[in-house]
């Protein structure tokens, strides 16, 4: 599958250590990503609403509102609901708290420290699978349309000659059975 070039895709990142995002927004540029920037999940929800974003890298602890909490924002409007949204951690390690990710719609989670290779090889992999479900919803899309623009046509001559053979009531047996072959 061809895959985008990497500057159409724009990715967020959210941790409150400022070293962490200039690092990843250096990996990242490097490998010719838009990176946009931000220290807490306030900011890095109006980048959201602003911002045409493809992907989040979002750290699950942050002072004001934690990763979990701006995940559940995110999942909660239209315009993000489905983006997709990498946890970064060096605490959350335990089941239940991936389980609660998961739960909230996280896709992956990566441990810090971040292993570069690992982050470039899962940021690859997610929007390649984001690319091909958008191109499965416009071929479902189209079908349907195509099959209602289809069906139109012969559903609408049924419908007419069964409406003309319910109100006329002078039809003869004949003119009937020759409707009924006809739908």
């Amino acid at each position: 599958m061809n895959e985008p070039s990497r500057e159409t895709y724009s990715i967020l990142i959210i941790d409150d250590e400022v070293s962490n995002v200039e690092a990843l927004a250096v990996v990242l540029g490097h490998e010719g990503y838009g990176v946009f920037r931000a220290t807490t999940g306030e900011e890095g929800l109006g980048i959201l609403e602003r911002e045409k974003i493809d992907l989040v890298l979002l750290d699950i602890l942050m002072p004001g509102l934690d990763g979990f909490e701006t995940l559940s924002r995110i999942r909660v409007h239209k315009k993000t609901k489905d983006l997709p949204v990498i946890f970064l951690t060096g605490f959350m390690r335990d089941a239940l708290s991936m389980e609660r990710g998961f739960n909230l719609g996280v896709n992956e989670y990566l441990l810090k420290p971040i292993d570069t290779n690992e982050l470039i090889v899962r940021v690859k992999s997610i929007l390649r699978i984001t690319v091909a479900e958008k191109k499965v919803m416009q071929l479902q899309s189209d079908f349907f349309s195509m099959l209602v623009h289809d069906l139109r046509g012969p559903l609408t001559a049924v419908r007419a000659f069964t409406q003309l053979m319910m109100e006329e009531k002078k039809l003869s047996e004949q003119d009937k059975d020759k409707m009924l072959q006809t739908i």
